[in-house]
């Protein structure tokens, strides 16, 4: 039953209300999603995400182990996009490339 029809029935006193916790003044259905929410976790398990390309001799930065580690180049906005009039400049080609690797 909901808090209304507690308050016309007697079974609730309005000071009481105040102290009740935040989820007891939710309707029912939003009381059961959290529920739901609560008990299910996490259900989604993603796989770990290879990057574009494959190396094969390319050691893992954090472990360690070659073979298996894959890697793409990270472009930024600073770094990948710059203004039209820096385009082939002398400065550009001299910029590194960032790459990112995960085994």
């Amino acid at each position: 039953a909901g808090l209304l029809s507690k308050l016309r029935a007697g079974e609730l006193e309005a000071a009481k209300i105040a102290l009740l916790p935040a989820e007891d003044l939710l309707p029912a259905a939003k009381r059961a999603r959290l529920h739901e929410l609560r008990t299910e976790g996490q259900q989604e398990v993603h796989p770990p995400q290879e990057y574009q390309f494959q190396d094969e001799e390319m050691p893992c930065a954090e472990c360690g182990k070659a073979g298996k580690v894959s890697w793409e180049y990270m472009v930024s906005v600073r770094e990948g996009f710059n203004k039209a009039e820096t385009w082939g400049s002398s400065s550009s080609s001299e910029r590194g490339e960032r790459c990112r690797a995960r085994c």
